[in-house]
């Protein structure tokens, strides 16, 4: 049992976000004891239920969840607008669609009623769930930010001079025009509310936040930080480029919840068993491959015959891969695994194959797994940057299209070349060292006690 405390724990979700992180603390938490109250769409409902089954937790539904940001819901379009190749185009027209005023109003409207309803002792809030940060300022409830991001994603008011700066796919040691492009990109997301597209919507969001007396220090852009009780970080110092936080900025490193996660799953961990070794493939829920690519990506498995490849794929895009493309035996797809926890930690898993997104990369570095990125949209590019100049992974040359012979020799390298498996091992030890999901609960009760 928990120390006692002022009263329940709410955490709020962004519902357009991955939040098994968040629903892995709360289920800590909830498990120590404490009343925990969880906010988010209804999509997140069965993975809460069953990780707090019995203990107590209580889910706050904000609805369906049909936000604009949900990859589900884009058209190839709008799709390509977010990974095309100029990063201020994407991140620009990221921002402009995914900036739905009147589905943060109803979220703001929903949590506020259950926050007068339930009387929270803290809100536990994920960084991009703005709706929930208004609420906790508004009404002067203590919150602690819960940040799957990097760092530099979500302390931006923070960084310095020159600092590569976020979604800018730039490195930390730059060129002269890496330099010069990096203060121009700076500029313009600095101007980017004032976009058409974006500007009107901020005006009605303005408008709103007038009308529901949301307290204008929320609408601040430093707010977050200023107000916050604590910045929890799913990340360790080290692997972002450095720069100075508030002693209130705490790395509690990957939360990852007790596994195996699925314990009587016998087939796919039977098949790994057979194994020596395996690269493991997997590009999230929003990298459309092309038919062209799925091809590439088959003749690359086929070039490395000694090594079995586990390629987690959609079924629609499978399906789509060329005519009559013989398929080698040692390339095995599912279209669903039922733990990715559980696959990255198989002894037999030797490289981790990503699109270098933040949930994903420090997931793998729970095992002491190297990684080849191919960057996918936005925040990937400069995730992959940090994954390299860590030493526990390499890039493709050319993320925009897929070349089979990069995608051969970059594996070999990572598989063959025993740096890269120490440095992952070496971050592997840093993040246990950080305290993960225990250490997240601890401070999280703390605050509400």
């Amino acid at each position: 049992m928990t120390a006692q405390l002022r009263g329940p724990i709410l955490f709020a979700g962004a519902p357009y976000s991955g939040m098994t992180p968040m629903i892995v603390t709360a289920a800590e938490v909830v498990e120590r004891g404490a009343e925990v109250w969880f906010a988010g769409t209804e999509k997140y409902r069965p993975e809460f239920d069953a990780r707090t089954a019995g203990r107590g937790g209580q889910f706050i539904s904000l609805g369906a969840g049909e936000s604009p940001a949900e990859p589900s819901s884009w058209d190839e379009a709008t799709y390509h607008s977010f990974t095309q190749r100029s990063k201020w185009r994407s991140a620009r027209a990221f921002v402009s669609h995914n900036l739905d005023v009147d589905l943060q109003v109803e979220w703001y409207r929903k949590l506020d009623a259950e926050v007068q309803r339930i009387k929270p002792a803290l809100l536990v809030v994920d960084c991009l769930a703005q709706y929930a940060i208004d609420v906790a300022i508004t009404r002067g409830i203590p919150f602690v930010i819960n940040a799957c991001l990097m760092p530099s994603f979500v302390l931006q008011p923070l960084l310095p001079r020159g600092y590569p700066w976020p979604y800018s796919g730039l490195p930390l040691r730059m060129t002269w025009r890496q330099r010069v492009a990096n203060s121009v990109f700076k500029a313009r997301m600095k101007t980017v509310m004032f976009r058409p597209g974006v500007f009107g919507k901020a005006v009605k969001y303005a408008k709103y936040a007038r009308q529901l007396g949301i307290d204008p220090k929320a609408m601040k852009p430093s707010a977050r930080i200023d107000a916050a009780e604590l910045i929890l970080l799913h990340t360790v110092f080290g692997l972002e480029y450095p720069f100075d936080v508030p002693d209130k900025v705490i790395a509690v490193g990957s939360i990852t919840p007790p596994l195996p996660e699925e314990p009587n799953e016998q087939e796919l961990r039977g098949w790994l068993d057979t194994h020596d070794s395996v690269v493991y493939l997997a590009f999230g829920t929003i990298i459309r491959l092309t038919p062209e690519g799925v091809g590439a990506f088959i003749e690359a498995a086929r070039r490395l015959p000694e090594h079995a490849v586990l390629w987690k794929l959609p079924k629609e895009q499978w399906e789509q891969r060329p005519a009559g493309t013989e398929i080698p035996p040692n390339l095995r797809v599912e279209h669903w695994v039922p733990s990715q926890f559980d696959v990255l930690a198989h002894p037999s898993v030797k490289v981790f194959f990503t699109h270098a997104g933040s949930n994903g990369m420090h997931e793998c570095l729970n095992f002491g797994k190297p990684m080849l990125c191919r960057p996918g949209w936005i925040d990937c590019h400069d995730i992959a940057h940090r994954i390299v100049d860590a030493g526990m992974g390499l890039t493709l040359d050319e993320p925009y299209s897929i070349d089979t012979d990069d995608i051969v020799a970059k594996l070999t390298r990572v598989l063959t070349e025993p740096s890269f498996r120490e440095r992952a091992e070496y971050w592997t030890r840093k993040q246990q060292e950080a305290g993960g999901v225990r250490r997240a609960a601890d401070l999280i009760i703390e605050r509400a006690g």
